[in-house]
């Protein structure tokens, strides 16, 4: 089913992976992004490109966060 895909642990991105599921699961909030456009290369972006991936991935039982690990680290590092 949709939405079941997991968040493999990159070492120190247990609570990220809590986040980004929370919201993910939040109905509204993904609905809402999904339908709005955004800037390319943006944090949003990334993580728009991230949740499309764990909706639309059902045969993956994981995926690895790295894009948005990485433009998170850059950004607020």
């Amino acid at each position: 089913r949709p939405g079941q895909t997991g968040l493999a642990n990159l070492g120190n991105t247990c609570y990220l992976n809590s986040a980004v599921q929370c919201l993910s699961h939040t109905k509204p909030f993904r609905v809402n992004l999904m339908q709005h456009s955004i800037a390319p290369g943006s944090v949003t972006a990334t993580y728009r490109s991230l949740l499309d991936l764990l909706w639309k991935s059902p045969l993956q039982k994981s995926l690895a966060p790295k894009e948005l690990k990485k433009k998170l680290s850059c950004k607020y590092a």
